[in-house]
């Protein structure tokens, strides 16, 4: 009999769920979905320090920290900017909203909210899909 050993993530994840004026954020630590810890923050350039700050709060002392989001045209770019200014080492992940979506539906979750999307998209950090097709943004010079 084989006994299967948890592997713990090399990256802790955060998941969001962009909008044009707020942005909703859920952080996973080995929880069940509707357990994950989420808050709503407003989609500014100044509220990004408020975000990292929480995460790093949220996160294991020295444990890098990940975020995913979807390709939502200028505001994922934009966003990631903002955070990538404030903590270059940061892994910042925007994917295909066609993955997470097949993802969502692969859990089985049927109620479409911007917490659960949120919470969702930070599961799918986890994923190795989400580490296939990472894209590291460079920082605004």
């Amino acid at each position: 009999m084989r006994v299967k050993r948890s592997v713990l993530p090399t990256i802790y994840w955060a998941g969001i769920d962009l909008a044009k004026l707020t942005f909703q954020m859920a952080v996973w630590g080995h929880q069940e979905l509707g357990e994950m810890d989420i808050r709503l923050f407003k989609r500014t350039r100044k509220a990004m320090k408020g975000v990292l700050d929480w995460l790093r709060a949220m996160a294991s002392e020295g444990m890098p920290i990940g975020v995913v989001m979807e390709a939502t045209g200028t505001f994922a770019e934009e966003m990631a900017g903002w955070l990538l200014d404030l903590d270059p080492g940061l892994v910042v992940a925007i994917v295909n909203p066609g993955q997470t979506s097949a993802f969502i539906q692969s859990l089985g979750l049927r109620n479409k909210t911007d917490d659960l999307d949120a919470r969702a998209i930070a599961r799918y950090g986890l994923n190795e899909g989400c580490v296939r097709s990472r894209r590291r943004i460079a920082p605004a010079a």
